[in-house]
This record gives C-alpha cells, structure tokens and sequence, in this order.
C-alpha cells in the first residue's frame, strides 16, 4: 500500500510538471510581442553601426566625434525579454541601409527583422526558411536595392536563399540542392558580390584527392532559372609546391576546401582561405593548414597566395582581412587562447608585409566580438561586448564595458573608445 501511495504521488507530481510546461508554452507569446517600438533615431548615413549580443544591442556611433549617439537594447523588459519568457536572442547577422536595420538570429522564430531608425518600430517578416544572414544587395531589383537573406548550408541538403524588396517583400526564392552538384556547400557567408549578383565558391566532395579537374566551382547564388556554375581550374587554387613546403613535406593524401572571405563592410579587399588537410598526419607533423589568397578576380579564377598561412587549427582564424599600403591587418584570433589571457574573450589583430611571411605586430581587442564589424574610409571598426564572461569559471561581469574599436590603416593606430568619445590607444606588441 506504501508503495502504491508513494507511486501515485509520483504520478501527480509528474501531471503537475507536464501541466506547468504546456501552460508556459501556451503562454508563449509572438515575436512582436517582445519587439514592439523603441526610441526613434535620426539615421546619418556616415554613422558606424556595432552590436553585441551580450546583452542583445545594436549601437550607432559617429566616425566623427567617436561617440556613441544611440543605443537600441533588444531585452530592456526583463519580464518580457529573458527570465521572463525563458526566451533569449543570438545575432547571427545584420545591416543597416537608408536608415533601416535588418537583422536575423536565434529567438524570433524564422523571422526577418525590419528595424526602422525614423520611428523606432518593429517589423517582423515571417520566411519560409531559417535565415542564418543578411546582406544588402545594390540595385538588385530593376535597379532597385533588395535585401539577401540565406540559411545555412545543411549537408545532404543545401542552402535556401530568399531576396526581398526594402519592404519586405520576397520577390525571388532559389533553393539550392546539395544533390544536385554534389557540391560541399561550407556556408553561405563566404559569398562574393559582382554585377547585380552574389557567388560563391564550392568544391565537389568526391572527387577530394582525384585527379578530376572539375574539383572547385564558383556557384551564382541568385539565380532562379538554374543553377549556374563555373568550373575554376584546379591548378589556379591547388598549388602543391606552397602547400608541400608549409607542411614540410610532400603530400601523399590530402582533403582540402576553398572559402571566401567577406564578411559585412569589414574589407574593401577579396580574400580567400584554403584549408589543406594531410589525411597520412602523424604525431609532431602539421595535420591542418589553412592558406591566405587574395581574390583578384572571382569571375576570372585570379587568386593570388599572399605568402601567410596558419598551422594552428583552433588558435587562428581569418575573420577580417584588409590589404593596406605595404600591409596585411588580420583580425580573428581568439584572446582566450593567448597563456597570459586565457580566461578573457576578445579578439587580436596582426599587422603582417604584404610579402608574407610571420606576423610583424600584434594588438589586443579585449572582448571584441565577431558579430558585426564595419569598414568606413580607411578604418574598421569592430564591436565589443557590455558583458562579459570568464572562460575558465563561465562566471558573468555584469560591469558596463560599453565600446568600440577602431583600426586605423592609414596611420597605423589602434584606438578603443568610450560611448562619450574618450579614447584609449592599444599599444602594438612587436612580433620580432
């Protein structure tokens, strides 16, 4: 009987929770209803835009005054946003043009969002896919400006694309089919943009290690007809001299994946990363290099190898690259995996000749992030995260840390700066 009464507790206690879950479910709320209105803001079109996502907020600061002049905080309800709703929102990618931001992420469904700076209001645009970026596309529309949203590449099944009107409209659908290539699509952010249309570069997966010419692609994103592709010739990527002399060795078998680099307004250059793969890797050999060329000429299949390379899969990446004067700025390391600053997150930039060759200096960008940078004249500006968390203790520091920074190519400066304009300059650590 004790047994009994003990087991029927169980199973009230069990209908209770069920119940409760479902309630909370029920109680879910649409997105707009999260996102309503915000302060109106006056859109000046030299103005830098940055984000981060800790707490969810998109910033706008002046170039000019180096001050941040409005701030629009996406989780300010806390009843509404957060705890409240056990909802939280991740920025994958965003833009701002004619004063509207569009943004996508995790937390508002399969939504577009619509963010009018004028009038402070949320327009939430349902999609029949899940947008993982967003990207202006010139005069795309009979001569008009559209909005590019992809999802991300999923294997065995492809890439979804939708292109809308500056309203929000979807005028074009292109779905992409893994199968229908056999095409490894590794992302749709490695795009390139050129005469009205975004490609990107692909690789056939069975064919790695063949002696198929038909290896590398470049793939038009935006074509609705068909897919169209153009077949790169091997050799004008595969250059097996650079990649033997790198590993130390020559390579008997080996994977290997072409990206490009591009991401938001953050270069005015073209890069592009091959990462090389030895599948024969033995202890105290190099398994994994990734290799920096300069894209000349997409359409033209002109890469050019800039003589820098990675041998440290996890500790490097190349987010942001910009050619400038007699140099190279790369910006992607992680600071968290620098010894004298592992527990911090943030990033490090490094200056290297644009003859190749190892890093001449190296800046700290302390709790910058990777999720919006932006290129304005002769500077990129990088975003920063308001709060921050210990890598080693995952403890929070709720401490306002509010900033941006700015890397001046010109001059060859790096600068953080404070919401009311007070600048701090990073010194440069030489690498020599």
């Amino acid at each position: 009987m004790k047994k009994q009464i003990i087991l029927l507790i169980a199973v009230l206690i069990s209908c209770l929770l069920i119940s409760c879950d479902f309630s909370s479910i029920r109680q879910l709320k649409p997105d707009s209803y999260y996102f309503t209105k915000t302060e109106p803001f006056e859109w000046d079109k030299d103005y830098v835009l940055a984000a981060t996502n800790f707490p969810p907020q998109i910033q706008i600061w002046d170039p000019q005054t180096n001050k941040m002049v409005h701030k629009f905080s996406l989780c300010e309800n806390e009843e509404k946003w957060g705890k409240g709703s056990k909802r939280s929102l991740i920025m994958y990618d965003l833009f701002a043009h004619d004063g509207i931001i569009w943004f996508v992420g995790v937390g508002i469904s399969d939504s577009l969002v619509r963010l009018e700076c004028k009038t402070g209001e949320f327009k939430f645009i349902p999609l029949d896919i899940s947008p993982y970026e967003v990207s202006l596309m010139p005069k795309y529309d009979n001569g008009k400006d559209a909005v590019f949203v992809a999802s991300a590449s999923y294997p065995q099944k492809g890439i979804s694309i939708r292109i809308l009107d500056m309203q929000g409209n979807v005028i074009q659908k292109n779905d992409i089919s893994y199968a229908d290539e056999y095409l490894d699509l590794r992302t749709t952010l490695s795009k390139y943009y050129d005469n009205e249309n975004y490609y990107t570069i692909v690789s056939k997966e069975e064919d790695l290690n063949k002696n198929s010419t038909d290896i590398f692609k470049v793939l038009q994103l935006t074509n609705t007809e068909n897919t169209t592709v153009f077949n790169i010739p091997k050799e004008k990527i595969i250059q097996e001299d650079i990649i033997n002399n790198a590993f130390g060795k020559k390579l008997q078998r080996f994977s290997y994946s072409p990206m490009l680099l591009l991401y938001n307004n953050a270069s005015k250059n073209r890069f592009m990363e091959l990462s090389v793969q030895d599948l024969d890797y033995r202890e105290n050999e190099k398994d994994y290099i990734r290799f920096l060329y300069k894209v000349n000429s997409l359409l033209d299949f002109d890469f050019e190898y800039t003589g820098i390379y990675y041998d440290e899969a996890d500790a490097k990446s190349f987010w942001s690259v910009e050619e400038y004067g007699d140099n190279i700025y790369i910006t992607g390391k992680q600071l968290c995996l620098i010894p004298e600053k592992e527990h911090i997150d943030g990033l490090e930039v490094a200056m290297y000749s644009k003859n190749g060759g190892k890093p001449i200096k190296t800046a700290p960008l302390l709790y910058a992030n990777r999720v919006y940078c932006e290129m304005k004249d002769d500077c990129a500006w990088f975003s920063k995260d308001v709060y921050s968390q210990d890598i080693n203790t995952f403890e929070w520091d709720y401490s306002d840390k509010t900033g941006i920074y700015k890397l001046d190519y010109k001059n060859q400066k790096v600068y953080e700066y404070s919401p009311d304009g007070t600048c701090l300059e990073i010194e440069w650590k030489d690498c020599n």
